[in-house]
């Protein structure tokens, strides 16, 4: 309840003794977290741990959106064995496209050629 902590103002019925604490980031705190963001493209060919997966649930029930909307759904691909075959599928229907784009084409060509540009061999994945 970071807009109302009074609750003079409630959101879906939300209480706000219940919301966590607003951290007051310093600038430079929040400058230093949007530098050190960082996009990883080679990934341990293992299962990402339960306790991990959950912490990412728990997560993405918090994500920014325009307006505030909570009506965002995901799709957790949660094993290595879940995401080879999503990936096989994804490339199966690119490959059935009757008239696929340059894009499409480069991707189904560079699958065939040994590197998944989609997923980067990804043992995991969600999805928006």
């Amino acid at each position: 309840m970071a807009i109302c902590p009074k609750g003079a103002l409630s959101f879906g019925g939300k209480n706000p003794d219940d919301s966590e604490p607003v951290n007051n980031w310093e600038s430079a705190a929040l400058l230093n977290l949007i530098k050190s963001r960082r996009s990883f493209r080679s990934y341990k060919n293992q299962d990402v741990p339960k306790e991990k997966l959950d912490k990412l649930i728990e997560m993405l029930a918090y994500p920014p959106t325009g307006g505030n909307v909570d009506t965002l759904h995901f799709s957790i691909i949660s094993s290595v064995e879940k995401m080879r075959a999503l990936s096989k599928l994804t490339y199966e229907k690119i490959a059935a496209m009757q008239n696929p784009s340059p894009t499409m084409k480069f991707l189904f060509d560079k699958y065939n050629a040994g590197s998944d540009f989609i997923y980067r061999d990804a043992a995991n994945v969600a999805i928006l």
